[in-house]
């Protein structure tokens, strides 16, 4: 499912939170991903993997972005959100990415992708009077193409679909709320014949699905939680030592 660009282009704002998971032997890193608007995938990649900046350039020229016209600038301003303005470009992906391997994790399966194109933004900041650059921010998504539409959560570095295996996962139950931390809600759920519990915050209330991935003893659960009408919340936990420890959180947004 697609979402919709204002959802895409806030996210391309935003540096991601990137976890390194840790077992006996491995270390892999989890990301967030998101539909894209051109039948693809988008994974948020921060520097120092992608240099934005230099992606920029490349789209829009050095001149453009190392010393951008004041006039242009005010012209493309939007005050909403703190957005400033904000030069959309398109670059193909280095080859750094297009020969890694990227898993993504999905309330459908798994998916393997390479990135083909980066998507990115390329932002200034005016003062109030907009008589001055306050500062400059390039940022943006790494984006594979995909035959079919899919929501996407969080995808692996340097992995493959073939390494795991995934199931739908058990139903979660909301058993009451952490008891020095009322803004908490406590959940429960069993896997293979053991119980777990996790915390989340209170505006979640009910789990919409669970999957399970596991690869060579270890076990990941994704786990989504409806929001509104129109987004959905995830949480990736690895289950480890008898618990399940966060991973990593991600929201998308409303739907087109």
């Amino acid at each position: 499912m697609i979402r919709n660009v204002c959802a895409l282009a806030l996210l391309s704002f935003a540096l991601p939170v990137r976890a390194q998971v840790k077992s006996e032997s491995t270390t892999f890193v989890v990301g967030h991903a998101v539909g894209g608007r051109h039948n693809d995938i988008c994974l948020t990649l921060p520097p120092p993997l992608i240099d934005w900046r230099a992606a920029a350039i490349s789209a829009l020229g050095e001149t453009f972005v190392n010393k951008p016209n004041l006039d242009t600038l005010r012209a493309h301003y939007i005050e909403e959100f703190g957005i400033g303005a904000s030069f959309p470009f398109s670059v193909t992906a280095p080859s750094l990415l297009t020969q890694t391997n990227w898993l993504i994790l999905h309330t459908g399966g798994m998916t393997d992708v390479h990135p083909t194109m980066l998507r990115g933004h390329a932002r200034w900041a005016l003062t109030d009077d907009r008589a001055t650059i306050k500062g400059s921010e390039f940022s943006g998504l790494a984006c594979a193409p995909i035959a079919t539409s899919i929501d996407a959560a969080f995808f692996i570095q340097g992995d493959r679909a073939a390494n795991w295996t995934t199931a739908l996962g058990p139903q979660a139950r909301l058993i009451g709320q952490v008891a020095n931390d009322r803004t908490k809600h406590v959940f429960e759920i069993v896997i293979a014949a053991k119980r777990y519990s996790f915390t989340e915050e209170d505006y979640l209330k009910t789990v919409k699905q669970t999957r399970v991935f596991r690869r060579a003893g270890r076990t990941l659960l994704l786990i989504t939680f409806p929001m509104d009408d129109c987004s959905d919340f995830y949480s990736l936990y690895e289950v480890v030592a008898g618990r399940l420890r966060s991973v990593s959180k991600h929201t998308l947004g409303c739907e087109d």
